[in-house]
């Protein structure tokens, strides 16, 4: 029963980064929930903070 247990719960799970309203980046897990793929998710981080400082600066101006 436990076994059949643990495998239930096994979910993949997504986290959302946000940064004053703004979606910065979309980190989700291996199918186990146990490791995540830092790299893309730096890489997802450093575009998307780039998006969001160009969006700052034009509604600036």
């Amino acid at each position: 029963m436990e076994e059949k247990t643990k495998e239930l719960i096994k979910k993949r799970i997504t986290l959302c980064l946000v940064y004053n309203d703004y979606n910065v980046a979309w980190v989700t897990t291996d199918e186990n929930a146990e490791t995540i793929d830092v790299e893309e998710t730096l890489k997802m981080i450093k575009e998307n903070s780039e998006k969001y400082e160009e969006q700052m600066r034009n509604e600036k101006n």
